[in-house]
C-alpha cells in the first residue's frame, strides 16, 4: 500500500485562500494588508486552542492558523490599529523565546 501524506491534501481550507505559516515568518517578515472588518477568531483543534486570521498577501486571499497567544495578544491588543492597514509581519527567536513585530 502507498503512503499517505497530509501533502497531498489542499491546505486552504476547501477556499481559494492561501495558508500562511506563522512558524514561517522570519525576521524578513512578510508584507499583509488586512481587512477593514478584520476578525481573529478562536477555534477548537485535535490538539486544543489555535487562533485564524484573514488578510491579503501577494494580492491574494490568505489565512493563518497559529496557536501562539503572543501573537494572538499582538493582533487582539492592536485590531484597531490593524484594521485595513497594510503591515509587515515579523518575528525572531524560537521556541518559547519566539516574538513576533509589526511595522506599519
Amino acid at each position: 500500500m502507498p503512503k499517505l501524506s497530509s501533502a497531498d491534501y489542499d491546505q486552504s481550507d476547501d477556499t481559494d485562500r492561501k495558508q500562511i505559516k506563522a512558524s514561517n515568518i522570519d525576521a524578513d517578515g512578510i508584507e499583509i494588508s488586512f481587512p477593514e472588518d478584520l476578525e481573529l477568531r478562536e477555534n477548537e483543534g485535535q490538539y486544543g486552542k489555535y487562533f485564524s486570521v484573514d488578510f491579503e498577501h501577494g494580492g491574494e486571499p490568505s489565512f493563518m492558523n497559529f496557536s501562539s497567544k503572543t501573537l494572538k495578544r499582538l493582533i487582539e491588543n492592536n485590531i484597531d490599529t490593524l484594521a485595513g492597514k497594510t503591515v509587515t509581519l515579523y518575528a525572531e527567536g524560537t521556541g518559547f523565546d519566539r516574538r513576533y513585530y509589526i511595522d506599519f
